[in-house]
């Protein structure tokens, strides 16, 4: 009895200390051995039964022991394996309802790489039924590109004490029954469990958090894009305003067709184009601006028909030669450009014209197609700014033409005249080059008037200044006083030389004929005086004095000729009344 008790006491400690499958192996083996005992003492119970053998007492004691320890070990069997047994079922059972309750796939791989256990949720998500998966190969659930690293990798699991003893996470993709595939996240462990010692792995279905992850990185990509346009649309703008603030700080057009040329080359890179204006006549665009390294295939005068922007009044863009039409002034070897009308308060000043780089001109996806479209924005604003500054450079071009000209004449007018006169004393005097004035005077200019009425004396006028325009050189100054009153102001020109100079004005004018309703209006005559400096005086109004002398003088010696100031160096003020005095009284008695 102690014997037995130890047994079951041993037995109980191997219940609290082994396994439920190790303890169902021990009891299935105990039982095995009990059954032969079992079997033994009852073959020899028949022996003795029906076999007359005589045995001793020793022998008959050996037999009742054996049929005690078969009896009791049936006995120990029938009470303690059978009640293990159920509770290793009952175990299993809180195993797979344990698996079921996780919220992921399950599932189980033996070390032959077989299936041994899976929930439904491994059912669910790879579309099989249990039948199909319960020992088949984990190979059905890898696509075959990705089956050999994963079986590989499996089999390090129970090779490697060191993979078998923690949890491994990877990132792989699964292929369902019918041949498609999805992305899923794989977590390795090494555990016991009813049916013995398996890889667990635990399956997930990450395609919606792969969707969220790729609608992060998009979203992140657009926002990225959307900050690279914010700061090229920041910059552009920054060059727009540069270019404004250049093109205004320009004095003529010529500046600004030099600035508008270098502006665009940075705010266009990779580009080629031009800036056309219109001439005053409206019939012809020049070319007055131009960029790029295909600059050199603009034409440098077009027609208004020649370019289908200014026919329609709006921008024209050509992406190839086969489905737009192209403008008569672009070479056929170009395929995609834009033509941009450049107006100013409603009014044709010209056009820009832009040759788009190959890589845009074909706008296959909506970011190439927005790129596009906001390159033809920039240009739209670039149009504006330019023809804006080009208009105003003319404006305030025609304003200061109209304050320093006479409007009859075109000659600059008096105030002008000072101006310039006095700069260009302060040059004379600082560098010591020569410096001249003629004055004249037409002769008998009341006569045209009371002849032929303002009119007349107008075009003579006329006639004069073109005459001074078209004869003079270089920085020379044609200016008019005041009534019939005339100067030229010659920088860089010696005395001798300005003597000269109104010597052929003096001719030219003496053959000058002018018709008015093709009627002649008879000779035309006028009087030169010429001063020089430094030695007809150190300042403009001195240079001026002594040149007015000297056409007094010519007045009073025959008119139609030329004096030179220093022939008057001792001519006194009241010689100079004199000669005021009988010039009126020339003029009365020709009245």
């Amino acid at each position: 009895m102690a014997r037995c008790l130890e047994y079951c006491w041993r037995i109980w400690r191997l219940e609290n200390i082994l396994t439920a499958r190790d303890r169902s192996s021990l009891f299935q083996t105990i039982g095995k051995i009990a059954a032969v005992v079992f079997l033994g003492e009852f073959v020899v119970m028949l022996l003795l039964q029906y076999l007359p053998m005589q045995l001793s007492s020793v022998q008959e004691g050996l037999v009742d022991a054996g049929l005690l320890t078969a009896v009791c070990t049936v006995a120990l069997w029938s009470a303690l394996f059978k009640p293990m047994r159920a509770a290793a079922v009952a175990e299993g059972r809180k195993f797979n309802q344990l698996m079921e309750a996780v919220p992921d796939g399950v599932i189980g791989v033996d070390e032959n790489g077989r299936i041994r256990f899976l929930n439904e949720r491994i059912l669910a998500l790879f579309k099989y039924h249990r039948d199909e998966l319960i020992g088949g190969p984990v190979e059905m659930l890898i696509p075959d590109r990705f089956a050999k690293s994963s079986i590989r990798r499996l089999e390090e699991y129970w090779t490697s004490p060191r993979l078998s003893s923690k949890v491994d996470r990877k990132d792989m993709i699964g292929r369902l029954s019918d041949g498609s595939e999805v992305p899923v996240e794989v977590s390795l462990i090494q555990i016991e469990t009813p049916d013995g010692l398996l890889v667990i792995g635990s399956v997930r279905d990450v395609s919606k958090q792969r969707q969220a992850h790729e609608s992060l990185l998009e979203a992140n990509r657009k926002l990225n894009t959307g900050l690279d346009d914010l700061e090229q649309s920041s910059e552009e703008l920054r060059r727009l305003s540069e270019l404004g603030e250049l093109l205004q700080g320009c004095v003529t057009e010529q500046e600004a067709h030099t600035i508008i040329g270098r502006v665009m080359a940075r705010q266009l890179p990779k580009t080629s184009g031009g800036v056309y204006l219109i001439s005053a006549s409206r019939n012809v665009l020049q070319l007055t601006s131009m960029w790029g390294d295909q600059a050199d295939t603009l034409v440098p005068i077009l027609a208004p028909e020649d370019c289908w922007a200014l026919r329609r009044g709006r921008m024209h863009a050509a992406q190839d030669n086969q489905s737009t039409i192209q403008c008569a002034h672009i070479n056929p070897q170009h395929d995609g450009y834009i033509c941009i009308p450049m107006m100013a308060q409603g009014d044709l000043l010209g056009i820009l014209h832009v040759f788009i780089p190959s890589e845009n001109e074909k706008a296959h996806d909506r970011t190439e197609e927005s790129d596009l479209d906001s390159k033809r924005m920039l240009l739209f604003a670039l149009s504006e700014q330019i023809g804006s500054a080009l208009a105003n450079i003319r404006l305030r071009e025609e304003l200061r033409q109209q304050s320093i000209r006479d409007s009859l004449t075109g000659l600059f007018n008096r105030r002008f005249m000072e101006e310039s006169f006095d700069r260009e004393m302060l040059r004379a005097a600082q560098t010591g080059c020569s410096l001249s004035v003629v004055m004249l005077d037409l002769d008998h200019f009341k006569k045209f008037n009371d002849s032929f009425g303002h009119e007349g004396g107008d075009l003579v006028l006329r006639e004069i200044g073109a005459l001074l325009l078209k004869e003079r050189c270089g920085s020379d100054l044609a200016c008019r006083l005041g009534g019939e009153e005339l100067a030229l102001i010659l920088p860089d020109t010696k005395i001798d030389d300005a003597i000269d100079r109104a010597e052929a004005i003096r001719q030219h004018i003496e053959g000058l004929t002018v018709l008015l309703g093709g009627r002649p209006l008879g000779k035309i005559t006028a009087s030169f005086g010429v001063a020089g400096y430094p030695q007809h005086g150190a300042d403009y109004q001195q240079m001026l004095r002594a040149a007015d002398t000297a056409l007094y003088r010519a007045k009073a010696t025959g008119r139609n000729r030329v004096v030179m100031a220093e022939d008057l160096q001792e001519v006194s003020s009241s010689s100079v009344d004199a000669i005021d005095s009988e010039l009126m009284t020339s003029a009365n008695d020709a009245a």
